[in-house]
């Protein structure tokens, strides 16, 4: 017997799991270290070379940081980062002490090795770091969770910089390399307490090595153009950081005092850094999206370069680099390690490396080439032209993360589509749908042929109709049913009024003649025993009288069973007027007021939606308009908790689902029908599969799935409707349905036998996710 799953979101996990404490740890000390590294090495590589020197550097360096990413992403993708990360933060400590020891007998040598060393190690651990967060959680839970990472990160270059500032006055510059190598080895401890990724969420296991990684990145567009954002704002910073480092050298002296100035900058960038991101780093993703976040680096970086460009001082230069950094260390990060989340790790692993290191060593590389060139051919090259490069690109960064943002939704749509359950042929199209055909649109006067047949048969009107309007607005075909083959037409009238079952459905099964002049006449059956046999030659005349069909569709006189059965019906005709009739339906005022009649009319919508959404299986391109998709089932998601119970409770006549898999009795019990007819209803813009997919996903076993499919309706829903929604999902209440009132009491064994029935199928099998 499985046990419901937990609740969606994992908002427990968030309060008390050990693995976000160590994720939060673990970011605090990991930046912590990288804040006070980069002091130091500046402050360190100034004091011995001259800021001219320093494209050169950067050139080796860049060099050899992307040598040391083809490196890793083959690690990672054969052992994943949980394992490989706190080994790679061991051997940074081990050289940082090793460095320390160079220091004493050959500070050059040391402090070129000591730039090196943080090239090579400080964006992989960085990268392998967010590779742990975004692979141990889900991308629901991750949004929720990366904030306060984020913040812990941001805290950490506080307390990073705050140390290397007082380190210089108290110990000296060369004791900081030994303040890093014990983070370090404290940020290995951390980032194994997070852990591996749960077991559901890694998938096949990953191709490695760099030919896998460069054919992902080869066969996916999604990870280009993160790699470009990457690029574009690696150059625009690397501009600005030589602006910095080369107006900091002629302004002040060797040693400790370039130090001093180096762990003040960072400090109030990480103070102003970590405030931003507590304040309102959270706030911001979750209401405007990822798009608004990464925005903040090039919007800033645009704004005060610009500034920067027509007064070029210390710090006016200090300004653009110092908004820079803030932005990209808490909004800008937090934004741009969710574009991961739906990567599965196969893709993931081998490719994240490049796309971190190798894109930003890239841009560092082209940038460092360029201001070497624009030395050698202006030795006194102007800074306010260095800046000018960092606007520009600044500029394509903001192109970039706009086209990232749309490209974001699509990849979480497929991976929804990766995990989705299968569809069965038979569970969408009925077997009417073989019977209907296209036919000419042609139309009757129906009206002059009842009167004609009242006159000869006394036949009387439908039940529940005064007429019958006329929707086609054509004349009859030529030889269907003329004044010859009228008595014949009378006769098969009075067989459907006689009230004999055998006699309705040999006149139903036998007529040749144009089936719209007896389709008034089938209608009035669909409300008496004769109901299935109606039906089923409404099913063949739906082609070839859609407007006849959608009219007593949507007239409200009518019975409930006759509505019903006319939306059935519909679902297997080609012509457009049946899906905006079934549209119309869809759009009627509720009535509320009475249970019963509230009943019968969700009843109503609910088959109305299954058969739209047949339609659009059969044409993608037949689809409700978003809009009134999603306002339709904003009014569902409406209702009150008891109507809303008594809803899903209600057993459909057809048990068939366009969207849970008629295979699976899990399904069935473990979805309610007011649920799964608001995802049928977002389904009918458009994305049927996704929907299906995520709806899957919500009620299934695999937590890391749920996750996605949180995340994926987070932000591709209107907030009112998402806000509406997110009460609804609940699996634990959608499993224990309330009892009827009016059940009666059942025995011990029966009660006990349907316990099982009702509980053996709770958790939808991960066998039957076979998509993708």
């Amino acid at each position: 017997m499985s046990a419901a799953p937990p609740e969606p979101g994992a908002g427990r996990l968030l309060r008390t799991s050990p693995e976000v404490v160590f994720a939060i740890l673990g970011a605090g000390t990991m930046i912590a270290g990288h804040v006070a590294g980069r002091a130091s090495r500046d402050a360190l590589f100034l004091s011995y070379f001259d800021a001219t020197d320093l494209p050169k550097v950067m050139i080796g360096s860049a060099i050899a940081s992307i040598a040391s990413a083809f490196a890793f992403s083959h690690w990672l993708g054969r052992f994943g980062p949980a394992r490989v990360l706190p080994l790679a933060f061991l051997a940074s400590a081990a050289f940082l002490v090793g460095e320390w020891a160079l220091l004493q007998v050959s500070p050059e040598a040391g402090s070129v090795l000591l730039y090196v060393h943080l090239a090579l190690f400080g964006a992989v651990l960085i990268s392998g770091f967010w590779s742990v967060i975004n692979e141990r959680f889900d991308p629901h839970t991750a949004r929720q969770t990366i904030g306060r990472v984020a913040a812990a990160a941001a805290a950490g270059g506080v307390l990073g910089g705050l140390a290397a500032e007082r380190m210089s006055v108290f110990f000296g510059l060369p004791a900081m390399l030994i303040f890093m190598a014990l983070l370090h080895a404290a940020s290995a401890f951390f980032v194994r307490g997070i852990g591996a990724p749960p077991r559901t969420a890694r998938g096949a296991p990953a191709a490695v090595g760099v030919p896998a990684g460069l054919r992902a990145l080869r066969d996916t567009p999604y990870l280009q153009q993160m790699m470009v954002l990457v690029a574009l704002c690696a150059m625009a910073d690397t501009l600005l950081d030589y602006a910095v480092k080369f107006e900091a050298d002629a302004r002040f002296a060797d040693g400790e005092p370039l130090l001093r100035f180096f762990a003040v900058f960072y400090t109030v960038t990480g103070i102003l850094g970590f405030l931003l991101q507590a304040s309102v780093g959270s706030r911001v993703l979750r209401r405007f999206g990822l798009g608004v976040a990464m925005l903040s680096f090039p919007v800033l970086v645009l704004v005060s370069g610009i500034a920067a460009t027509i007064f070029t001082r210390l710090w006016t230069t200090a300004v653009a680099r110092g908004l820079g950094m803030i932005a990209a260390n808490s909004l800008f990060r937090s934004a741009f390690e969710l574009l991961y989340t739906p990567l599965a790790p196969a893709k993931k692993r081998p490719t994240k490396i490049f796309v971190d290191i190798g894109a930003q060593r890239g841009g560092d590389l082209v940038t460092s080439g360029l201001i070497l060139a624009g030395l050698t051919f202006l030795p006194s090259l102007p800074i306010a032209l260095v800046v000018g490069a960092a606007v520009v690109a600044a500029t394509g960064a903001l192109v970039a993360v706009r086209s990232l943002e749309r490209g974001y939704v699509l990849q979480l749509a497929g991976s929804l589509r990766a995990g989705q359950i299968e569809f069965h042929d038979e569970s969408l199209v009925d077997a009417t749908t073989a019977a209907t055909i296209a036919g000419t649109r042609v139309g009757l006067d129906r009206e002059a042929i009842l009167q004609e047949i009242r006159q000869r048969g006394g036949i009387p009107k439908p039940s529940g109709s005064e007429s019958v309007p006329d929707s086609d607005g054509a004349p009859p075909e030529e030889g269907g049913a003329g004044p010859a083959a009228l008595d014949s037409v009378a006769d098969h009238v009075a067989a459907l009024h006689s009230g004999d079952a055998g006699l309705v459905r040999r006149a139903l099964r036998g007529f040749k003649g144009d089936p719209r002049l007896l389709v008034p006449h089938a209608v009035s059956l669909l409300a008496g025993t004769s109901a299935d046999e109606a039906a089923a030659f409404l099913a063949r005349a739906a082609s070839r009288a859609p407007g006849q069909l959608v009219d007593w569709l949507v007239d409200p006189s009518q019975p409930y069973p006759v509505r019903q059965r006319l939306a059935r019906v519909l679902e297997g005709c080609d012509e457009p007027r049946a899906l905006d009739g079934l549209g119309r339906l869809l759009r009627e005022p509720r009535r509320l007021s009475d249970p019963h009649e509230a009943l019968e009319d969700f009843d109503l919508r609910y088959h109305a939606a299954q058969s739209a959404a047949r339609i659009g299986a059969r044409h993608p391109d037949r689809v409700l308009p978003v809009a009134h998709a999603q306002a339709i089932a904003l009014e569902e998601l409406g209702v009150d908790d008891r109507t809303w119970e008594r809803q899903g409770r209600r057993r459909p006549t057809d048990p068939r689902s366009v969207l849970l898999d008629s295979g699976s009795q899990a399904s069935l019990k473990r979805i309610d029908r007011s649920l799964e007819h608001v995802f049928t209803l977002l389904g009918l813009a458009g994305e049927r599969e996704v929907m299906a997919s995520t709806l899957a996903a919500l009620f299934g076993s695999d937590p890391y799935l749920r996750g996605t499919a949180l995340e994926y309706l987070d932000v591709t829903l209107p907030p009112e409707l998402a806000r509406a929604l997110r009460p609804r999902l609940d699996p634990a209440r959608a499993a224990q349905r309330p009892r009827p009132a009016e059940r009666p009491r059942a025995k011990r064994a029966e009660m006990a036998d349907e316990l099982l029935r009702s509980t053996s199928n709770l958790v939808i099998d991960r066998e039957s996710l076979r998509r993708g």
